[in-house]
């Protein structure tokens, strides 16, 4: 393991240890049945297994009659699976239906009035007592009514009353029956993650099905098991390898670290498990930040700048402030008192998009929502910020909007790869994924003739452009060059790494700097087949 990734290993390992501590000490005790379920998951997750592909995954789930997903249930990453894979089934037309956890088994005829559009969204969950049951965000899971209205396609609540066996068990009822009902039909079902171990849910429905239909087969596909996110790196088994396999019909999808779903679990104990009707999409600013957050950010900018190698005094890394959605009228304020009403248009922009910036001739920022995410990507500008301490403090005066464009483009690089460095799962559009959008945006169309098109004049491209308009496109080039720089570069060339990092954090804002580096992080013979992945 080369340097960089040893201090990488190091960093999250410590992020890990800090969030689940926490995470567990929200949740108090559990019950001994609680306990030993988590156990017996450790232990199946401790297992041998190889890497696979997106097909072998998709090829179980065709020969299996049900198909089981792990949910982490505040953590809407496992949901997104869940639809990613019934979307790719839907398109092949396979006979399936769906099982869902989230509604007690006595709520059926509501869930098909829901689907037959007999009763409203919200008439659904008053009479499913969605948010004093299960409390978990509703825009997790609403997805997959749609897709079931879209489709026509069934779905069967398998949740109930009674001791995690008990609800196995009543559970296993319900897809078994159902399966046996309809020959050559499958079912892709949704249940916590301590229940899809191979001794519990699976082993009882197929206990009931396996007389009944011939060959009977499950898939299990657990989600994000910390032991294998670890053992992956300490066999040094690259990031990008996402899916696991324990057997034929047994993976384990690694789409994102564990310390993420802690997070997850630690933001919903905060702030929706007394609230449970709060949706995060639909009424954030009702809900504040979490009270620890600049002390989360200054711990994350100091963990950045050792794995930068940069000294930055400790005084300067804690003299920031960070604002929030409540403090939206300081923040406009601040913006009104640009002098160029360009930059003024520019941030107002910005906060509507509720994007996450530093404030003009400040030590502030501004963070719309919490996540690990945007608070490691602050930390990355952060650092950017204190290392190039004249970068934008004069920016109105000082740069043309060439060089504007090259500053953002660093400062976006530095942020998204800081992201990456805590969350090596996260990943963003590709030069593929532009050419498959049907209805480009403009920004995406200069994105994409600044790649393909290296002899061009760049500044010539951008020339006559909004302020706006070069951030959206330093925002995407520069996340696309994060991205490479993460999984291509650092792995790899130990040398060019660091060549690309020092110009990053230099104050070199030329044109033919900028193709250079372009260059040697998105090389024209390897643009082409850049695609982001499925998981």
């Amino acid at each position: 393991m080369g340097n960089q990734q040893s201090q990488v290993w190091r960093l999250q390992k410590s992020i890990y240890r800090q969030m689940k501590k926490k995470a567990h000490e929200l949740e108090g005790g559990c019950s001994q049945e609680m306990s030993s379920y988590r156990k017996t998951q450790k232990r199946f997750s401790k297992r041998d297994f190889t890497i696979t592909k997106t097909q072998d995954l998709l090829s179980s789930i065709e020969k299996s009659n049900v198909t089981y997903l792990g949910d982490f249930h505040s953590f809407d990453q496992q949901s997104k699976n869940f639809s990613r894979i019934l979307k790719v089934l839907v398109k092949r037309k396979k006979n399936i239906s769906i099982g869902i956890e989230f509604i007690d088994i006595k709520h059926q005829d509501v869930i098909d009035a829901f689907l037959a559009n007999h009763v409203t969204e919200q008439e659904f969950l008053d009479q499913t007592l969605y948010h004093e049951t299960w409390r978990f965000p509703w825009s997790h899971y609403s997805i997959f009514f749609e897709i079931a209205k879209t489709y026509n396609i069934k779905i069967h609540a398998l949740n109930s009353h009674g001791t995690l066996k008990e609800r196995d068990q009543k559970a296993a009822d319900v897809i078994s029956e159902n399966l046996i009902k309809k020959a050559n039909s499958k079912m892709l079902v949704l249940f916590g993650e301590l229940h899809i171990i191979p001794t519990k849910l699976p082993k009882f429905v197929k206990k009931k099905c396996q007389s009944f239909i011939p060959n009977f087969s499950h898939c299990i596909i657990h989600q994000n098991l910390d032991e294998v996110y670890w053992k992956l790196h300490q066999e040094n088994i690259e990031n990008n390898n996402r899916i696991v396999r324990f057997n034929e019909f047994e993976f384990s999808l690694q789409t994102s670290p564990p310390w993420i779903k802690y997070e997850s679990m630690i933001y919903w104990y905060e702030n929706f498990s007394l609230n449970p009707v709060f949706e995060k999409n639909d009424y954030f600013p009702t809900v504040p930040l979490p009270s620890d957050l600049l002390e989360d950010l200054v711990f994350y900018t100091k963990r950045i700048a050792t794995f930068f190698k940069i000294k930055v005094k400790r005084s300067s890394i804690e003299d920031i402030n960070l604002y929030d959605h409540q403090n939206l009228k300081h923040v406009i304020e601040k913006i009104s008192s640009l002098k160029h009403k360009s930059y003024q248009t520019l941030f107002n922009k910005l906060i509507t998009d509720g994007a996450t910036f530093k404030i003009p001739y400040s030590n502030q920022y501004y963070c719309s929502t919490y996540s690990v995410n945007r608070i490691s990507y602050l930390s990355g500008i952060h650092l950017f910020h204190l290392t190039s301490q004249s970068l934008f403090h004069d920016v109105a005066q000082r740069f043309t909007p060439f060089e504007y464009f090259i500053a953002s483009f660093k400062e976006e690089s530095i942020g998204y790869f800081s992201s990456k460095v805590i969350n090596p799962y996260l990943k963003c559009d590709l030069f593929l994924d532009f050419t498959l959008t049907k209805v480009k945006s403009p920004h995406i169309e200069s994105v994409m003739s600044i790649i393909t098109q290296r002899d061009t004049d760049t500044a010539q491209t951008l020339e006559g452009k909004s302020l706006y308009y070069l951030h959206q496109v330093a925002k995407t080039l520069g996340r696309y060059c994060g991205e490479m720089l993460y999984d291509d570069v650092m792995p790899h060339r130990q040398d060019l790494y660091f060549e690309i990092i020092k110009y990053l954090f230099n104050d070199s804002y030329n044109e033919v700097d900028f193709k250079l580096t372009l260059e040697k992080v998105i090389p024209k013979r390897t643009y082409s087949s850049h695609k982001k992945r499925l998981f």
